[in-house]
């Protein structure tokens, strides 16, 4: 979502739905292109937000003690070996969306969300080395133990989420979850951008629909028990993955 250059221009663009597009479209110079990014990301999102008026059909922003307790207790029960700032970040950035985004879900599938979104969090934060990177694909699809807890718990929350919805739902969000840490591998990868061929810097979009993981959280929109029929489930998909994406990348920039 940010792209910049030498001369300090970042320019903020994203494939998400207009009205969000119309906000987040710019051009800024600055000394600290992430940092600004990021503030100009997040203004972007709350300015959408006081203007849909979806803030008022939220409810509650505090999440309900018995899905923050069993949140906490779950991930403290892991022994993950993580440092507690990062830890805690993770946890609130897993119970933020767990539950502010799923309010209409229970609060076990909000506790299953939280952990999930955790664990993803935890994996940007560079906690995992490389070595346990580079074999996370592979060690998920031949059912091997991952080479770091977090990566082992990560599979097991998309795995558990599978229980919550439709087959086609549960096959996407473990797709996902495999598909974002191939593109982590070549994030780690990935040399100076400048020298990309012309005809190759739309792949840096395609990463970024990959960064953050949009296409499950999106996917959990539709629990089992409430799943609509397929045209309604499709026409709110592809919304609810452009908020998501934006959101995502916000709170991955801060």
């Amino acid at each position: 979502m940010v792209i910049s250059n030498p001369q300090g221009r970042v320019q903020v663009c994203s494939p998400v739905p207009g009205d969000i597009q119309l906000d987040i479209l710019a051009t800024i110079r600055i000394k600290d292109p992430q940092t600004a990014a990021a503030s100009l990301t997040r203004d972007a999102v709350q300015s959408f937000l006081q203007r849909s008026r979806l803030v008022q059909r939220f409810g509650s922003r505090v999440p309900p003690s018995p899905v923050e307790s069993k949140v906490r207790e779950t991930i403290h029960s892991w022994n993950l070996g993580v440092l507690e700032d990062i830890l805690e970040k993770s946890i609130a950035n897993g119970l933020g969306i767990g539950f502010m985004s799923y309010q209409h879900a229970s609060y076990e599938l909000q506790v299953v969300i939280s952990l999930f979104t955790a664990c993803n969090f935890l994996f940007d934060d560079c906690v995992v080395p490389p070595e346990a990177l580079q074999q996370f694909g592979r060690r998920f699809y031949r059912q091997l133990p991952q080479l770091h807890p977090v990566l082992d718990k990560f599979i097991e929350m998309a795995v558990a989420l599978g229980d919550y919805y439709p087959l086609y739902s549960a096959d996407m969000i473990c797709a996902g979850t495999l598909q974002y840490g191939s593109e982590e591998i070549l994030l780690s990868e990935r040399s100076d951008l400048s020298t990309l061929q012309p005809g190759a810097t739309e792949y840096i979009e395609y990463s970024r629909l990959k960064g953050g993981i949009p296409e499950p959280f999106a996917y959990c929109a539709w629990p089992s028990s409430i799943c609509p029929d397929v045209n309604e489930y499709i026409s709110s998909y592809s919304r609810s993955l452009g908020i998501h994406q934006l959101y995502l990348r916000c709170l991955f920039l801060l």
